[in-house]
């Protein structure tokens, strides 16, 4: 007989009408990303994406190693149904961010009434950093599982191990899709755990068999197909260690001298800035964009932080820190795709920027929200009709 853990309380299934909501939202942004897609493959990176469907070999780099095998997996299902590569390509990115936001929108559900957290959904689905990252979002798909699934409370000890397994196979499916999110989730875990005080030897120990069969049930697929366990491996850590050894990729490969460092941390913000709200600037304005990208982020964790999900945002954002920290050592800064997981904290600072100016989290009218939204320029709110402003005022007060 399952044990009762003595402080475990039931995080209740979506109600039906939290499930239908969730429903229309991934058919409406599934159709809005799928007829405002790309047309076309624009990367080299892309056009070997588009080859793997066909011939997956990462020694030919179709594509190149680690050969992210469960998004060409994804890909050749669609491929299955659309014969053009870069519209099957396309469709899973289209759907996958459609699923992405339909489960922040649960997740937030949990702290939030359904107003704020729709409102906190569409806005983080709309925003440039979200909406222009769409290609790589396949992976994002396992961080909203990872987050709904950890941030339950099983009321047995069966439960509470079903819900590690789970974790652990989620995180190292992760690994097939994308390795630096999947380093994020495991960032995250780890933040939770301590900060729960809830570790031992036998959950790390459960938890890193789980990821193992995760990783497994892609790596073996994906060796097969390449040529072997070795030869994968081999075209992999090839791979990474020719990206670490490049000066203008990693920090492993330069001379960390104080001006390279003193550069590439304002390449980074001024990045950061440049995927949050997308700006005309050039690296000759590099003052200003790292101005503008500082402004931004103190703007969003400030009103994230303070957002009613604090118990899987907080987190989450220390995680980001970290993954940044990641990017910022081995990774390039300058590619806007690499900043997609830091979307959520947009919707966290909605819900954030309510209580912030509420005072607490009453039901307000869509509308109103955005009008309060850090996402919403205050000189729109300042350019509406007073007529406007004093009904909205009236409403929500």
């Amino acid at each position: 007989m399952a044990q009762t853990l003595p402080n475990a309380s039931r995080t209740p299934f979506p109600s039906t009408s939290d499930a239908l909501t969730a429903v229309l939202l991934f058919a409406g942004l599934a159709a809005l990303f799928a007829l405002t897609r790309s047309h076309w493959l624009d990367d080299w990176d892309s056009v070997n994406f588009a080859f793997a469907l066909d011939d997956f070999d990462v020694m030919r780099h179709r594509p190149h190693p680690p050969g992210y095998p469960l998004y060409i997996a994804a890909g050749k299902l669609a491929h299955l149904a659309i014969a053009n590569h870069a519209a099957a390509l396309t469709l899973v990115s289209s759907l996958s961010g459609a699923a992405v936001a339909s489960m922040f929108y649960l997740l937030d559900r949990r702290q939030n009434n359904w107003p704020v957290a729709l409102c906190a959904t569409l806005i983080m689905a709309l925003s440039p950093l979200y909406w222009l990252q769409l290609t790589d979002m396949f992976a994002m798909v396992f961080v909203l599982a990872f987050l709904l699934v950890e941030g339950t409370s099983p009321a047995t000890s069966r439960g509470d191990l079903a819900r590690r397994i789970a974790c652990g196979v989620i995180a190292g499916l992760a690994l097939g899709a994308r390795p630096h999110i999947a380093f994020l989730i495991v960032i995250y875990w780890c933040i939770r755990a301590v900060s729960s005080r809830s570790v031992d030897a036998t959950h790390v120990l459960t938890a890193a068999i789980a990821v193992l069969a995760g990783a497994v049930a892609w790596l073996i697929p994906a060796s097969l197909a390449t040529g072997g366990m070795e030869t994968y491996l081999h075209a992999t850590v090839g791979q990474f260690e020719w990206r670490f050894g490049r000066p203008g990729v990693s920090v492993l490969g330069s001379s960390m001298t104080g001006e390279y460092l003193l550069s590439r941390t304002a390449a980074l913000i001024g990045s950061l800035g440049q995927a949050f709200a997308p700006m005309h600037l050039t690296e000759s304005n590099l003052a200003r964009r790292v101005g503008i990208g500082l402004l931004l982020i103190a703007l969003y964790a400030v009103f994230a932080w303070r957002s009613p999900s604090k118990d899987v945002a907080r987190p989450y954002m220390l995680a980001c820190a970290v993954y940044l920290l990641m990017l910022f050592i081995l990774l390039p800064v300058r590619h806007l795709r690499y900043f997609l997981p830091l979307a959520l904290i947009v919707g966290w600072s909605v819900s954030g920027s309510w209580r912030s100016s509420r005072g607490r989290s009453s039901a307000p009218r869509p509308s109103c929200l955005c009008l309060r939204s850090p996402c919403f320029p205050r000189s729109f709110s300042s350019a509406v009709s007073p007529k406007f402003r004093r009904r909205s005022r009236h409403s929500i007060g």
